[in-house]
C-alpha cells in the first residue's frame, strides 16, 4: 500500500471530511447524547451516518428529528439485519476522508476527531487508535499521553490479547484504506464482530498509530446492551468471529499465536458465562461439557507459556478446574463494577 499522506495544514486549508457511523437499535434513552457528542466535536467538519436497523423503540424517530436540525446528520432506515450489516450501509452511503464508528449508547470527548486525527499525522498511519477510553466507571483521564507507531504484529496482539479495546469505536480509518484493502464488516457476525474487522485492518494496515488519551466513552450501565444482558447466542456468536480471525491469520508470528489462544480462552470462559448466567445449563449441557473440554485444552497451553504470570496463570488453572463456580462469582464482579 503506498505510504498515507499528513494532514493538509496549510493556511486556509479545508480541513478533511470525516464520517462517524453510528449504528442504531434501541438507543432512544441514550441516542440525543451520543449525536450532540458528535455534532459539538472541535473538527466541525463532518457528517453522521445514522443507520436504523429497524429498531422497535422510538430511536428511528429520534434520527429523523436530529437530522432535521443539523445538516451534517443522515439517517439511513433499513429493515434489521444486524451491526455488521448496519455498519457497511453507513460506510457504503459516507462520503468522508476518515471514518469513525460510535455506538449509539455511547459518547464522544469534544477532541475525539481532532486527537485521532493527531495520531494519524504524527505516525502517518492509515488507522489510530486509542490504548484507554473512558467508561462509566473510570472517569480519570491519563496523567501523560503518547504517541507511537506500531507494527502490524504489535498492534495486532495487542487486540487478540486484549490489551487494548477490541470494538471498532476509539479508532479512526482512513477511507481509502479500508477501501483498497476491502476491509468491511462480515454480515454474518453479530457478535466480535468488530473485532475481526479491526484485527483485518491491523494486520494490513504497515503502521497502526496509538495514542493513549482518553477520548471515547463506553457506556457500561446499559442494560439493553449485548455486553450487559446473559446470551448464549452471543457466546457462540463470539466463539465463531473468534475462530474466523484464527483461520484467515495473515501474522502468524508466536507474538500474534499466543495472543489469540489467550483471547480463545476468554473466549470460551465466555461462552460458559453465559450459558450460567442465563440460567441454562440443563438446556445446554451438551454445549457446556464441549466448551469446559475445549477451554482446558486451551488452558492448558497458556499454563506452559512463559508470557503469563504467576498470578494471571493461578486466574487460568481456576478457570479450567472449577470454570462453573468461577463464571458465577466472575458475574457478580461484573455486576458490581457496572453498578447494576
Amino acid at each position: 500500500m503506498a505510504a498515507q499522506p499528513g494532514l493538509d495544514t496549510a493556511p486556509g486549508a479545508t480541513p478533511p471530511l470525516v464520517s462517524l457511523i453510528v449504528p442504531v437499535y434501541n438507543v432512544e434513552q441514550f441516542l440525543e447524547q451520543c449525536v450532540q457528542s458528535i455534532l459539538e466535536q472541535q473538527h466541525a467538519n463532518l457528517e453522521v451516518i445514522l443507520v436504523d436497523d429497524g429498531s422497535p423503540d422510538g430511536s428511528g424517530a429520534i434520527c429523523d428529528a436530529l437530522a432535521g436540525q443539523d445538516q451534517r446528520v443522515k439517517v439511513i432506515h433499513q429493515a434489521n439485519q444486524g451491526v455488521s450489516t448496519a455498519r457497511n450501509a453507513g460506510l457504503e452511503a459516507a462520503a468522508g476522508e476518515y471514518i469513525a464508528f460510535v455506538d449509539g449508547d455511547d459518547w464522544l470527548e469534544p477532541d475525539f476527531i481532532t486527537y485521532m486525527l493527531q495520531v494519524i499525522e504524527a505516525t502517518k498511519a492509515p488507522m489510530a487508535m486509542s490504548f484507554n477510553n473512558f467508561t462509566t466507571v473510570d472517569t480519570v483521564q491519563v496523567k501523560e499521553d503518547s504517541i507511537e507507531a506500531w507494527s502490524p504484529e504489535r498492534a495486532t496482539a495487542a487486540l487478540l490479547y486484549p490489551a487494548i479495546t477490541v470494538g471498532s469505536w476509539n479508532k479512526l480509518f482512513r477511507r481509502d484504506f479500508l477501501d483498497e484493502a476491502g476491509i468491511r464488516f462480515k454480515p454474518e457476525l453479530f457478535s466480535s464482530e468488530g473485532l475481526r474487522f479491526v484485527t483485518d485492518a491491523s494486520q494490513r494496515a504497515g503502521t497502526v498509530g496509538v495514542g493513549r488519551r482518553k477520548v471515547y466513552h463506553y457506556r457500561l450501565n446499559n442494560a439493553g446492551s449485548a455486553t450487559t444482558k446473559a446470551s448464549v447466542r452471543i457466546g457462540t456468536g463470539g466463539l465463531e468471529s473468534l475462530r474466523g480471525i484464527g483461520r484467515d491469520l495473515l501474522i502468524e508470528t508466536p507474538k500474534v499465536i499466543f495472543a489469540y489462544n489467550h483471547m480463545l480462552f476468554g473466549h470460551q470462559f465466555y461462552l460458559v458465562r453465559q450459558i450460567v448466567a442465563s440460567k441454562s445449563t440443563k438446556q445446554e449441557n451438551a454445549l457446556l461439557r464441549e466448551t469446559i473440554k475445549d477451554l482446558r485444552q486451551t488452558g492448558r497451553g497458556l499454563l506452559r507459556s512463559r508470557h503469563l504470570g504467576l498470578k494471571r496463570k493461578a486466574l487460568i488453572l481456576a478457570e479450567c478446574l472449577f470454570p462453573t463456580v468461577m463464571a458465577r462469582l466472575k458475574q457478580v464482579q461484573l455486576s458490581r463494577r457496572s453498578g447494576q
